[in-house]
């Protein structure tokens, strides 16, 4: 089954390579040419690129968790008397949220409710974890940077393979 997957590539890599050749109205494609047309279009090797650049910006990211977060929260509710009058959703645990007084009979009047928070937190004392997270961050950026070489020297070989094979087909034709 590999082997016929194998076979299948190979032979999608060839015609790409002759339709591209005609479609340049028969100017000679060279191997470095093939290899960069390939490596620009190819779509596991843009899949590769793409996780290589997500994990350089989840390690940016990494970095800045040593940085203090400021938390806003506006909240304006617009409801009946009967509802909660005042916020829906803390600020990520920080505000507790209000309601509305109990009454003994209900009330259908409109009621307009508010809420306003501002939280600084920053962890000082984190105990290594920033560190590691950096860490690892920086190793899957590693990960994903030799996935991306391997991805790409083994996509060379097989476009150079189908390239060196074309030719020769080339030749015996002639």
């Amino acid at each position: 089954m590999n082997r016929c997957n194998t076979f299948v590539k190979l032979i999608v890599i060839c015609i790409s390579l002759v339709a591209v050749r005609v479609y340049a109205q028969e100017k000679r494609l060279t191997l470095p040419e093939a290899l960069k047309l390939s490596e620009e279009n190819y779509p596991s090797i843009k899949t590769s690129l793409f996780r290589k650049s997500s994990a350089a910006y989840n390690l940016s990211a990494k970095k800045l968790e040593y940085m203090p977060a400021l938390k806003l929260q506006d909240q304006v509710t617009y409801a009946t008397a009967n509802g909660l009058n005042g916020t829906f959703y803390g600020n990520e645990g920080m505000a507790l949220p209000t309601s509305g007084s109990i009454r003994t009979s209900n009330n259908y009047s409109a009621a307009y409710g508010s809420f306003s928070t501002i939280a600084v937190d920053w962890a000082i004392f984190n105990f290594g974890k920033i560190k590691a997270n950096i860490n690892l961050a920086q190793s899957q950026l590693n990960e994903a940077d030799l996935g991306y070489q391997n991805e790409l020297f083994s996509h060379k070989i097989k476009v150079a393979d189908a390239y060196l094979l074309l030719l020769g087909y080339e030749k015996e034709a002639t």
